[in-house]
């Protein structure tokens, strides 16, 4: 569920940033671009642990903007669940098709034919949850 992981990233810098504090600059731009972010199969990153003087790349000018391109290596806490995995959660939405629940940053829908046999007959309209036939599971908004 949660990796710590090296990972790298090309930044474009104005050249109005250049002076004593490039690279505190570079580590701010890269904490701004990617916390919080999606990165497809790495998953999504929680936080930026690390990103060390010696891991900053020598900048490329870039011939057509004027833009430096650094090579960026950091180290990064990520949240990348699996299928199947199970997960804590907060449900969201509840309706008689099933109900949406947020893990961290995902959003994740539970259908009602993937429910237990219990709960497959019990969404109380009233209550707008889903209550099971001996009442003592009951999925509703917050919970």
């Amino acid at each position: 569920m949660f990796f710590l992981k090296q990972l790298s990233r090309e930044l474009l810098l104005h050249p109005m940033h250049f002076g004593p504090k490039l690279h505190d600059i570079i580590r701010l731009r890269l904490i701004e671009e990617v916390e919080g972010a999606s990165l497809g199969k790495h998953g999504y990153v929680i936080t930026v642990t690390e990103v060390r003087d010696e891991d900053i790349g020598k900048g490329v000018i870039e011939a057509n903007s004027g833009f430096v391109c650094f090579n960026v290596k950091y180290r990064a806490i990520l949240f990348r669940p699996f299928k199947n995995e199970v997960l804590d959660a907060v449900v969201t939405v509840v309706n008689p098709l099933g109900f949406f629940a947020d893990v961290g940053p995902l959003q994740v829908f539970v259908s009602r034919h993937a429910m237990p046999s219990d709960l497959h007959n019990g969404f109380d309209h009233e209550n707008n949850a889903w209550i099971s036939d001996d009442r003592e599971v009951e999925i509703t908004k917050g919970c």
